[in-house]
Order: C-alpha cells, then sequence, then structure tokens
C-alpha cells in the first residue's frame, strides 16, 4: 500500500483537530448546561430553606454552592483553553496544507479554509469583553445569588436567633 499523499495527511490531522475542537466545544456547552440547571433548582431549594426560617441549613447550603460555583468557572476556563488549542491545531493544519507545495492541483474542499475564514471574517462586536467572559457572567450570577443568600441566612441568624 502506498503512503498517503501530503493532502491526504493534511486533511487527516485537520479532520482530528476539528473533531476534537468540536468534542471540546459540545462538552463545555454540556456541562454548562448540567451546571446551571443544577444551581437553578439549587436556588430555589435554598430560597424555600430561607422562606421557612431553616438559616443554618440555607448557610450551609450557600457556602457549599459558592465552593460548587467556584469549580463550574474554573471548569470553564480549563475547558476554554482546551477549546482554544485544538482550534489553533486545526487552523495550523489548514496552514500547513494551504502552504504546501504537494497540493493537488485540484479545488480544496470547502471544509479547509474553515479556520482562516472564521478568524479573517467574524465580527468583533464586544471589543470590551471577550465572548469567554461575557458566558462567565452567568456562574458569576450565580455566585452573587449564593454571597447574597449566605449573607442573608448570617442577618436571619443574627436577628432572629436567641443568644
Amino acid at each position: 500500500m502506498a503512503d498517503p499523499t501530503e493532502y491526504e495527511k493534511f486533511a487527516e490531522r485537520f479532520t482530528s483537530a476539528m473533531a476534537a475542537w468540536k468534542f471540546r466545544v459540545d462538552s463545555y456547552w454540556t456541562r454548562n448546561s448540567y451546571f446551571a440547571v443544577f444551581e437553578t433548582a439549587a436556588a430555589a431549594g435554598v430560597w424555600k430553606l430561607i422562606e421557612y426560617k431553616h438559616w443554618w441549613t440555607s448557610l450551609a447550603f450557600s457556602a457549599g454552592l459558592i465552593v460548587l460555583t467556584f469549580i463550574w468557572i474554573f471548569n470553564n476556563v480549563r475547558l476554554h483553553e482546551y477549546i482554544d488549542y485544538w482550534w489553533k491545531c486545526a487552523g495550523l493544519a489548514e496552514e500547513a496544507y494551504t502552504d504546501s507545495a504537494n497540493a493537488p492541483s485540484r479545488t480544496p474542499p470547502p471544509w479547509i479554509y474553515l479556520v482562516h475564514d472564521y478568524e479573517k471574517n467574524r465580527l468583533k462586536k464586544f471589543k470590551w469583553i471577550s465572548y469567554h467572559w461575557l458566558i462567565q457572567l452567568i456562574p458569576a450570577l450565580f455566585l452573587f445569588c449564593w454571597v447574597w443568600t449566605a449573607v442573608m441566612s448570617l442577618i436571619d441568624l443574627a436577628r432572629y436567633c436567641p443568644q
């Protein structure tokens, strides 16, 4: 069996990098969805605990959920690093193909310029904040909620509990 051509090698590298990138993006959104659903349900539960004056319990749950929200934020940062890494790998495979002297004379498939064309043509609407940090506002809102419920629990404990 003959060795694959340079075109086939680059196509294989690009396809592998894009598959890894797609897996990471899907994983990112799946995990974010799970975290958001869990924390929304937890918010309803903690709100009921405060309503029924279980302040020690709501304080404990709020503290635990603050820790979980920090884990969510750090998880997002790490997954975003993987997504960037595999996007750059796909871009490098794309550049290597287009710069190759052994590229076939036939018209390349449309997917081969995916990274290059995206980076060249994308709109940068939010110059003051990147999309990644905009997405981080979701766990930040939950973090604010947990800090607020913890503080409210402490205030209620101080106000209503006998000394």
